[in-house]
């Protein structure tokens, strides 16, 4: 019986150590000032689930393969790219939307609109964000999307984001864009976002459980646990998107697919296929250049970054919020757990997560300052 307790006692004070507010980084500016004050979900503490410890590999782990979701009814948009591709934008709308504002939904790598982690913040947002539209931009081939040209994506590839942005602004004129990405789709978002300055079409973004350096993040992902854990589910999913397009890369000169086909790792897929396709040199440079830290720094419209420090996924000394100090547009928000895409809270391993509630109430309180 001793023994019972004294576990259940070490198991209190290990989960109370993981309780805590949320660390913000950001310029004391007008704006940044009324966003923190509207969006209380900024400033309270995070409760993780109390199912199973809160451990950053728990938390993903339980996230990834038991989170349930609700099934989302999407609208399917087949748009054509200047290269003969086909971009597949999934839409919700509820009986209130109208075109005042968009939001775009960027997936993390092999990631799509029917993601779990995809669905459960889309059935929030459609909730909560009343006469929202919402669209899922789902990267070439990915889901059960065709990939019609060997354009395939990357972390570096942000021309469909930006084509994206360009035709929502010439289609809705009168709308206000926004747009939130997930995982490497947040690297994709931010990485546009700071090339593009202040030229973007989009009012507002969110970056969640972005790596941001991804040199350093492969490097935290080739440990041996990592690579068990995380590294064969990513690039068993490279490996089946390889697959699926197997005709449209065999007849790309210069590609060993039979050889990408034996990847064991992302690096390795990314070695075989990805900077053959893309034209890097070596994978170190392909990393670099799409590493989204490097362009942070030129993102000119409000942004709000959301990574937890026991991210597995990701090296938190990566996380470059030092930047806030030399660009009043950003808010970085650092959980002190959380893992990866996952948030859980309370006694729930499923449903909405507090990420996802946090980034809602942050368009809900951008839009009531701007009005």
């Amino acid at each position: 019986m001793q023994w019972i307790l004294g576990a259940i006692g070490i198991y209190g004070l290990y989960y109370w150590s993981k309780i805590s507010r949320p660390k913000l980084f950001f310029e004391k500016t007008d704006f940044n000032k009324k966003i923190i004050e509207r969006c209380r979900h900024l400033r309270e503490t995070y409760y993780p689930s109390l199912l199973f410890p809160p451990n950053g590999h728990l938390i993903t782990m339980f996230g990834a393969v038991l989170r349930s979701y609700k099934p989302i009814l999407y609208t399917r948009e087949v748009i054509v790219t200047k290269d003969g591709g086909e971009l597949c934008i999934d839409w919700v709308t509820t009986d209130s939307s109208n075109e005042t504002f968009i939001l775009v939904v960027l997936p993390g790598l092999v990631g799509s609109s029917s993601s779990p982690y995809i669905s459960n913040f889309v059935s929030h947002a459609s909730e909560n964000l009343k006469g929202w539209k919402i669209a899922v931009l789902n990267a070439r081939g990915t889901g059960d999307t065709p990939l019609k040209t060997k354009q395939m994506y990357s972390g570096a590839w942000t021309e469909d984001i930006r084509f994206l942005g360009r035709r929502l602004r010439d289609q809705y004129p009168h709308s206000t864009l926004f747009a939130i990405g997930f995982s490497l789709g947040a690297n994709v978002l931010v990485k546009y976002l700071g090339e593009e300055g202040t030229n973007t079409p989009f009012a507002g973004a969110i970056s969640m459980s972005n790596p941001y350096d991804l040199l350093l993040s492969n490097a935290t992902m080739n440990g041996r646990l990592k690579k068990e854990l995380y590294g064969r589910a990513l690039v068993s999913g490279l490996i089946s998107y390889l697959r699926r397009h197997h005709q449209v890369f065999l007849s790309v000169d210069g590609l060993d697919v039979e050889h990408a086909l034996r990847s064991k790792s992302v690096g390795d897929f990314d070695e075989r296929i990805v900077i053959k396709l893309f034209g890097y040199a070596t994978v170190e440079d392909y990393y670099r250049d799409a590493s989204s830290c490097r362009y942070v720094h030129r993102v000119a419209v409000p942004l709000l970054s959301v990574t937890c420090e026991d991210d597995p996924i990701l090296d938190v000394s990566g996380i470059p919020t030092d930047t806030c100090k030399a660009n009043p547009h950003l808010i970085f928000m650092n959980l002190k757990s959380g893992g990866h895409v996952a948030s859980l809270e309370g006694f729930q391993f499923w449903g909405t997560s507090y990420a996802d509630r946090v980034a809602v109430q942050f368009l809900k309180s951008f839009v009531e300052i701007k009005d």
